[in-house]
C-alpha cells in the first residue's frame, strides 16, 4: 500500500458518490491506494449509499455516532491508514483521473508536502493555484508522508471547529524542515464556493476564533493571521467604524473579513477573562 486517501464526510451522500467514483477512475493501480473514510454521524442515508456502490478499491469505513471535530476525525483516519503517504481529500472534492498518480510520483521523487490545484465549480470555475508555502496546506488536495504527519502529532485537536487546522499542520511540518512542492496539473474540482467568498460567515467566525488559539501557541504567526495589535486597530477602522460604508465598496471579501475580526475580538476577550 503506497498512499492512503483521508476523507471525512457528513450528510453529503450525492457529492460523496461522485467523489468515490472519481477515486474509482484513478489511473494509479488499485492495489497502490486505499480510502480511509470517516462518516461523521451522517443522517442522510450515507451508509446505505456506500453499501450500494460497486467499487473495486480498498475502503476502510469508520462510523462515528457523534459529531467529531474535523481535527479528531482526520487523526482517526490516519490512525487507520496503512499507506506510506497520506492524501488529504475533502468529501466535496472530485479528483481528476491522474491526481493520485501525480502525488505519489512527487512523493517518490522527494518526500514533501505536495500541493495540487483546486477548481471552485460554483465560483465560475475559478482555479486556485497554491504556492510552495506552508500556509497553502489544505485538506482538499494535499499529500505528505505519513511519518511526517505523525512526527508533528497530526492535526491539533485544540482546534475543535472549522479553520486554520491545515495552516497549523503546514507550519509545524515546515518546522521539521519538510519541503513544500506544487503540483499545478494535479487538479480537483471543489463542489461549492471558496470559503473566502463569505457565503458561509459561520466559517469566517470560526476561523477568527481559531486564529487567536493558534497565535497563542505560535505568536510568530500573528501577522500571517492578521491579528497583530496594529493590524487589529487598522481593521477596526476599516470594518467597524463609520468608514466601513466606504470600504465595503472596495473590499471584495468585506463580510468575511468583518466577521473574522469580530470573532478575533470575542476570542481575545474570552481568553483575557479566563486569565484574570
Amino acid at each position: 500500500m503506497e498512499i492512503s486517501v483521508v476523507t471525512v464526510t457528513k450528510n453529503r451522500k450525492e457529492i460523496l458518490s461522485r467523489k468515490l467514483e472519481s477515486i474509482q477512475n484513478q489511473s494509479l493501480e488499485k492495489p497502490q491506494f486505499e480510502l480511509i473514510l470517516l462518516d461523521n454521524n451522517s443522517t442522510d442515508g450515507t451508509k446505505e449509499v456506500l453499501k450500494d456502490l460497486s467499487l473495486d478499491y480498498k475502503i476502510k469505513l469508520i462510523n462515528s455516532d457523534i459529531d467529531l471535530p474535523i481535527t479528531k476525525a482526520r487523526n482517526l483516519c490516519v490512525q487507520a491508514a496503512s499507506g506510506n503517504y497520506l492524501y488529504l481529500s475533502d468529501d466535496d472534492c472530485i479528483l481528476e483521473p491522474d491526481v493520485l498518480e501525480q502525488h505519489l510520483a512527487m512523493q517518490k521523487r522527494q518526500p514533501c508536502v505536495s500541493l495540487g490545484a483546486i477548481i471552485f465549480e460554483d465560483d465560475n470555475a475559478v482555479k486556485w493555484q497554491p504556492s510552495a508555502k506552508y500556509w497553502y496546506t489544505n485538506g482538499a488536495n494535499t499529500s505528505l508522508p505519513k511519518e511526517a504527519f505523525e512526527a508533528v502529532g497530526g492535526f491539533d485537536e485544540d482546534l475543535r471547529t472549522y479553520g486554520l487546522e491545515d495552516l497549523l499542520l503546514g507550519y509545524e511540518l515546515g518546522l521539521k524542515n519538510l519541503a513544500f512542492r506544487v503540483l499545478p496539473e494535479a487538479v480537483v474540482h471543489h463542489i461549492g464556493k471558496s470559503p473566502l467568498t463569505g457565503h458561509d460567515l459561520s466559517k469566517a467566525f470560526s476561523a477568527g476564533k481559531n486564529s487567536v488559539i493558534v497565535s497563542q501557541k505560535y505568536p510568530e504567526l500573528s501577522f500571517r493571521l492578521g491579528i497583530t495589535n496594529w493590524l487589529i486597530w487598522f481593521k477596526k477602522v476599516l470594518y467597524l467604524s463609520p468608514l466601513q460604508v466606504i470600504t465595503k465598496r472596495f473590499i471584495e471579501n468585506f463580510d468575511y473579513e468583518r466577521v473574522y475580526l469580530l470573532a478575533v475580538l470575542e476570542q481575545k476577550q474570552i481568553m483575557e477573562e479566563e486569565n484574570v
